[in-house]
């Protein structure tokens, strides 16, 4: 498997996040993945870049959150930090979404992010649900890294 730095990665999140903020809303849009994923993807965007709106002012994590929260129809319980520290405590790596990620792209899963959400439940690549914790689904092109 190729090898990719956190840094490479954790951009490659980031545009991920900021295309999901880009999505229109729609009504029957959602995120099939875990709330905890959601949760642990903008935490490690975050930890390699920040978020902007419109006027220029950074965004939290908190609003990150909850503008994701209520594009993609999550219902999240106001404790969400407490979902973070479990997964910064697990011991699994495959959990970690940084590590989902990374075994992704190396298999050359351009969006990865696709394979999280839908229309009414339906993934961009015709999967019902989620990934699973190897990341079996989503638009794959071999040997391609794209923007």
């Amino acid at each position: 498997m190729e090898k990719f730095d956190k840094h490479e990665i954790r951009l490659l999140m980031k545009r991920d996040v900021e295309y999901l903020l880009s999505l229109p809303d729609a009504p029957g849009l959602q995120w099939t993945g875990t709330r905890a994923d959601l949760v642990d993807l903008v935490h490690e965007s975050l930890l390699e870049a920040d978020f902007f709106d419109a006027t220029g002012r950074r965004l939290t994590f908190l609003e990150l959150i909850n503008r994701l929260k209520r594009k993609l129809h999550v219902q999240m319980a106001p404790n969400f930090y407490q979902l973070l520290s479990q997964r910064e405590r697990c011991k699994s790596p495959q959990v970690r979404m940084i590590n989902r990620y990374h075994s992704m792209i190396a298999r050359g899963c351009i969006r990865p992010v696709q394979g999280f959400y839908g229309q009414n439940g339906q993934n961009d690549d015709g999967h019902n649900g989620r990934y699973g914790q190897n990341g079996q689904s989503g638009q794959m092109v071999m040997g391609v890294m794209g923007k």
